[in-house]
């Protein structure tokens, strides 16, 4: 071994009797410049057992749960020899790594779940967060009574035991008891469970490098990694197939060849090969199951795949069931030539990309039934009163919501596939000595999605042919890819021209200025990390709804225990042309989709403060353009000037389309007249995917001051000023939340322009390092080795985050709009803001209230002086070092902090109006955190 210059063990294995790591990774590298092995650090980390419990495990008496993370893994590197057959020292090299992961992260979830005595259908003793009685009305007795409905309590707030679903009786043991009080009286938050989420990984990477000759070189790649995650916690237990408890295995891999030519020393050639897969799965804790043993169809034990638990979604409390069994693989095989030349005082570069993006999706049907609290408030159902109802009353009578309810799907398995390619020119001009400009452009084109059987369609404005059944004038359908027809989903865009202008400019010796500005594409439909984002393949992939109701939940419809009762609805393909799921929901998408895009731009100075010290002033902005508005976008929804109509939108007329369909809201002899005036009545709701109708603005102010470092000292500062608007969460929408997501009037999607739900309006980082002026060579030298060993050789080391809360974002649970289509957030009566908001009241739950029928409340999709919990952390470290034999080797010994001060920050308070945990805040982020860690270099 020649020269050794380090060698490095590296361990990050825990173990829980006694706290240490134990375990190896070696690494060895020579002065020589060529790499014998390669590695990373032997290392020992403390148990937590000085971590803080989280707040909530605290709060209700939970002991802190155990950590546990074991880390470990290998590199090896240097030049590839073959006894016998190859042996040089200066061509070919050949590199591996491994990495291994075992972890299981603490959670804490605080639930709801049912009471006995709600479990007995008594419901005497449940109120509501102002004290007053959760009073409960029979939806079997809605009647109208001059020209308004109303319904009748039941007799002592209880359910009588004849009137509850058998199903819902079944589903009723699967969850479990509360084990906690709750809140107040209103028997939230009454469950608690810590676990430990598993996350489990294994990768590795083998890459050979060849030196041809002098100007060219040549490098081949192969990475893999198999990961599990547990994306859910099983919180009421493992062996309970109704829980939710949902696992993720993430495999995937890449392998890459890259080819490099030096032409002449001023023109240089790069080219580059990729081919990745990663298949992102879907276990479901509550797969195989049958749901015949709940009741329910015996279709469903085997329709589209292994049965699986129903979901079950409650007002109030946490549902049942943890989703589908899917499957989604993903390849991307890309192409990459770039050239660079430099000539004069122009550094020119060009160059192409390609990528070949394919998708696939399986996902096995699952039942789902949503029951809001709706249909047991009242008096008058059409005015939903947030004082009344409860959904566990609801899904003991087994009456679920409307027509969008739940159901279950046979989904088509997609075969997707869409290709991306990019040239550009780039001009860096030195125009004078302290002057460069930077002018450049990019063409961007993408392919439309096609399908491999061509079972996408897009949608059409033309006459419905079931208007000559109807005698009714009906425009709207879907048109099939392939046939005569264009394979692409869309017509592409060609006119994706991107110009790029900067400059950097130093009119001083010590400052520096530079602006820039670009237009970048996106991807004009995207598919998504969670699949395909709604190309459904209407036709081939059938869904069968559970119709709750036809009017807005004011009459029941079909009850849980006979959900399906005219059976379960066959894909028919392309044989029913526009007249594919006339009735049901059907996905709308333009043949015009316009490439969505961002403008970007920034101004900065950089002012050299001394030999050391850089500040520096920014200002950034983008604007996105036709950025996708997200998954479902409502096209059939009502006029808002028809909502004038009132109650008479939902009097029942005779139903044009009476034995044209057997299954859906079109299904009976008599319709809501509400759902004839809508835009495309044949259908029920018409869903634009990713149409694109957003938008955003950001702009911000950067101040920052970076020390290097000199002196024992590094420091950097940084500040940010910032205003972040968009009318939309986006199909990818990172920390959005629900209630953020919800549009009102699809006709005003202006009204939604607010704060983004990410929006920060202020953040103050701090980090630092700084080593003590004590030891050999320092300011202050002890004398003496062993003084030394003891007083010399210690650095601290932090980051300090200061950031403001989200915006919250507040909707109402019971939409009375009545409009078919629309949501309803409330209305705005007072001050939302508290002065000393706790967890159980994040703000004045008393300023808002439920709109009037048939409008759209006033609420702004976010709430601009409603934020949730800022960031106020300290992370710390005190590292020691000590010299051993030569310059280069020497052991540090550290203590990290993690949260030092162990603030408790919390997340997102609940923002669902109606709901009877209504402004509670249920989780908070990790507590303090230590770590102890040694290293070995060498």
């Amino acid at each position: 071994m020649d020269e050794l210059e380090e060698f490095k063990i590296q361990t990050n294995t825990f173990s829980p009797q006694y706290g240490w790591s134990m375990g190896n990774a070696i690494n060895v590298v020579t002065k020589s410049g060529t790499t014998s092995f390669h590695g990373g650090l032997f290392e020992f980390l403390r148990n937590g057992s000085l971590d803080a419990n989280n707040f909530f495990s605290n709060r209700n008496g939970l002991s802190r749960p155990m950590v546990k993370r074991n880390q470990f893994g290998f590199n090896l590197g240097g030049p590839l020899v073959i006894p016998g057959l190859y042996r040089q020292r200066n061509k070919t090299f050949i590199f591996g790594s491994y990495d291994g992961l075992r972890q299981a992260t603490p959670i804490t979830a605080v639930l709801t779940v049912p009471t006995a005595e709600q479990r007995q259908g008594d419901f005497s003793r449940t109120f509501n967060q102002n004290g007053s009685l959760a009073i409960l009305y029979n939806p079997f007795t809605t009647r109208q009574e001059g020209g308004t409905f109303v319904r009748d309590p039941f007799p002592g707030n209880r359910i009588p035991q004849q009137l509850m679903d058998p199903v819902a009786l079944k589903l009723l043991p699967f969850w479990p008891l509360p084990n906690r009080p709750g809140v107040l009286l209103t028997a939230q938050n009454n469950f608690v469970g810590a676990m430990g989420l598993p996350l489990n990984g294994d990768q590795y990477t083998i890459r050979v490098d060849h030196n041809i000759d002098q100007r060219q070189r040549l490098f081949t790649r192969w990475s893999q990694k198999r990961q599990f995650i547990q994306g859910v916690g099983a919180f009421f237990g493992a062996d309970n197939p109704g829980g939710m408890g949902r696992g993720e295995p993430n495999p995937r891999w890449d392998i890459g060849l890259g080819y490099n030519y030096a032409i002449t020393p001023a023109l240089l050639l790069n080219a580059t090969l990729g081919w990745g897969r990663w298949v992102e799965q879907g276990q479901p804790q509550g797969a195989p199951f049958q749901p015949s043993s709940l009741g329910l169809p015996a279709a469903l034990d085997t329709f589209g795949g292994p049965g699986a638990f129903p979901g079950i979604s409650v007002d109030g409390i946490q549902g049942l069931g943890s989703g589908a069994l899917s499957r989604t693989p993903r390849e991307a095989r890309t192409l990459a030539l770039d050239l660079t030349h430099i000539r004069g005082r122009h550094t020119l570069t060009m160059g192409f990309t390609a990528i070949d993006f394919r998708l696939n999706t399986f996902t096995s049907s699952v039942a789902s039934f949503s029951f809001p609290r709706q249909f047991t408030q009242g008096p008058d159902p059409t005015k939903a009163d947030p004082n009344t109802g409860l959904g566990v009353a609801s899904f003991l009578l087994g009456t679920g919501g409307g027509s969008s309810s739940g159901g279950i799907t046979l989904a088509a398995n997609a075969a997707l596939s869409k290709n991306f390619y990019g040239w550009y020119f780039n001009d860096d001009f030195r125009l004078r000595r302290n002057l460069t400009l930077n002018l450049g452009v990019r063409y961007d084109f993408q392919t439309a999605p096609t399908d491999r059987f061509d079972r996408l369609s897009s949608w059409t404005l033309e006459k419905n042919s079931i208007s000559d059944a109807t005698a009714l004038n009906l425009i709207g359908g879907l048109r099939y890819t392939g046939g005569g027809n264009p394979r692409g989903l869309y017509d592409p865009q060609y006119t994706n021209i991107a110009p790029r202008i900067g400059f950097t400019y130093s009119p001083l010796s010590k400052l520096v200025m530079r602006a820039g500005f670009g237009i970048f594409y996106m991807p004009a439909m995207e598919f998504g990390i969670g699949g395909n984002w709604g190309l459904a393949l209407d036709g081939f992939s059938q869904t069968t709804p559970y119709v709750g109701s036809l009017d807005n939940n004011v009459t029941p419809h079909d009850l849980l225990r006979n959900p399906f009762p005219n059976g379960l609805l066959l894909p028919p393909g392309k044989a029913l042309g526009d007249r594919t799921d006339l009735g049901l929901s059907v996905n709308e998408v333009e043949r015009g989709h316009p490439t969505p895009y961002v403008e970007q731009w920034t101004y900065s100075l950089q002012y050299q403060l001394g030999s050391n010290t850089m500040l520096e002033a920014a200002y950034v902005g983008n604007h996105g353009v036709k950025l996708p508005f997200g998954a479902n976008f409502q096209r059939n929804q009502l006029r808002p000037e028809q909502l004038s109509l009132g109650n008479a939108l939902l009097a029942l007329v005779p139903n044009p389309f009476f034995g044209l369909t057997t299954a859906g809201v079109l299904s009976g002899s008599t319709v809501p007249l509400g759902r004839l005036l809508r835009p495309y009545p044949q259908f029920d709701n018409v869903l634009s995917v990713q149409p694109p109708a957003g938008m955003s603005a950001y702009h911000a102010l950067t101040v920052s001051a970076n020390r290097r470092f000199s002196q024992g000292l590094q420091l950097l500062v940084s500040f940010t000023a910032s205003k972040y608007l968009t009318n939309t969460e986006g199909p990818e929408g990172g920390v959005s939340q629900t209630p953020a997501g919800l549009i009102r009037n699809y006709y005003d999607i202006s009204a939604e322009k607010s704060l983004m739900n990410d929006d920060i309006p202020r953040s103050l980082v701090i980090s630092y390092i700084y080593e003590l002026p004590v030891g050999k060579g320092k300011r202050f030298a002890p004398a003496g080795k062993a003084a030394n060993a003891v007083i010399g050789g210690w650095q601290v080391t932090g980051i300090s985050t200061f950031r403001s809360g989200f915006p919250v974002s507040i909707a109402a649970v019971n939409n009375n709009t009545n409009s078919f289509g629309g949501g309803q957030r409330p209305n705005i009566v007072g001050n939302p803001s508290l002065d000393h908001p706790t967890i159980d009241r994040w703000f004045n739950t008393g300023a808002f209230a439920q709109p009037a029928s048939f409008t759209f409340g006033n609420a702004p999709r976010t709430m601009p002086n409603l934020r949730t919990d800022g960031a106020n952390n300290w992370d710390f470290s005190i590292q020691k070092y000590w010299g051993l034999w030569s310059e280069e080797s020497k052991l540090q010994f550290r203590t990290e902090f993690f949260n030092l001060f162990n603030r408790a920050g919390f997340y997102t308070p609940n923002g669902a109006f109606g709901n009877p945990g209504f402004g509670l805040v249920s989780q908070a982020f990790p507590p303090r955190s230590i770590q102890f860690g040694m290293k070995l270099y060498w």
